[in-house]
């Protein structure tokens, strides 16, 4: 449930850092593989038309909380939105979806300078083994409510 990120750029203008990091939501180490959860549905999704544009979808692993992030861009600038859910049959609502600015990279960041805007609500619904949809509703107006069908960068097989 802990790990240490240590970041060493080719780059001569960044610097070195090491960071300690922590699970959000804890799990046993300690299971066997038969054992775990399911996460055959987590993973990064896509929308062909749209390319640069997607989703990362993760299960927790209390097995029962979802994070999704939502990369997109607003005025030819990288916006990344974040919010968790439940899993209620083939749908899950995320109903907190936030976006962040502020911080630093590397060994300059401070999380306290980092801002939570409320966005608005997603909700995904599983289509198929390898795609979904998503309902965007924005807070927001700069962004627009809107309905997406998303599709598996890698897909599975789904026999």
């Amino acid at each position: 449930n802990n790990a240490r990120f240590e970041f060493r750029p080719q780059d001569d203008s960044l610097s070195d850092f090491t960071s300690q990091m922590t699970k959000i939501v804890a799990s046993s180490c300690n299971q066997r593989a038969s054992e775990q959860i399911d996460r055959s549905r987590s993973g990064n999704y896509f929308d062909p038309d749209r390319a640069g544009e997607g989703i990362q979808l993760a299960l927790e692993g209390d097995g029962q909380s979802w994070v999704i992030t939502f990369y997109t861009y607003l005025d030819g600038e990288q916006v990344w939105m974040i919010g968790s859910g439940q899993r209620s049959g083939n749908t899950i609502d995320f109903g907190d979806v936030v976006i962040t600015r502020g911080g630093d990279f590397g060994a300059e960041f401070d999380p306290d300078q980092v801002e939570l805007i409320p966005f608005g609500r997603i909700i995904l619904e599983f289509t198929g083994c390898n795609d979904l949809e998503l309902s965007i509703t924005s807070d927001l107006t700069q962004f627009s409510s809107d309905t997406r069908t998303l599709t598996r960068i890698n897909p599975r097989d789904c026999t």
